[in-house]
């Protein structure tokens, strides 16, 4: 009897040993999604607030006033740096995250070179060299976004 009992443990504990190694896999799975998921709804609306108040600024950062083109550009900034509280605040899966750095990095360069444009409306070879240095890093951001919404499966 005694021999039956640790024949049948025997079996049972290679099982369970497999049971929850399955179980834990498909929860690290489960949990992969979950936080993908939300880390895409999060990014969402992060891009959505950032991009409605960057739309608004631009009448502003486009006018030939130099006093409504500064604060044009200095909303425009304020705009890039909540997007950037708002993208450190989501736990992106670990795929995710060397882009996201690439966006904040380019991000950061986008406020650099806002804030020179700003103080530099009224001096225009100056003004059309930085928004030329702008639109470069315009491209570095855009991309990183599309390889981001792509990675969260976010359709465009």
């Amino acid at each position: 009897m005694e021999s039956r009992r640790r024949a049948s443990l025997a079996l049972v504990l290679p099982a369970i040993l497999i049971l929850s190694i399955f179980v834990s896999s498909v929860g690290a799975s489960a949990s992969t999604k979950n936080l993908k998921k939300m880390a895409s709804h999060e990014y969402v609306l992060a891009y959505h607030h950032w991009i409605v108040a960057n739309n608004a600024t631009l009448n502003r950062v486009n006018s030939s006033n130099h006093s409504i083109s500064m604060a044009g550009w200095n909303a425009d900034i304020t705009a890039y740096e909540k997007f950037d509280t708002a993208l450190l605040k989501i736990k992106f899966p670990k795929l995710v995250q060397p882009e996201v750095q690439i966006l904040l990095n380019a991000n950061a360069q986008l406020e650099s070179y806002g804030r020179h444009a700003a103080v530099n409306t009224d001096n225009t070879s100056v003004y059309n060299s930085i928004l030329s240095q702008f639109e470069s890093e315009d491209a570095k951001f855009t991309a990183a976004d599309h390889v981001i919404r792509e990675d969260l499966g976010i359709s465009n």
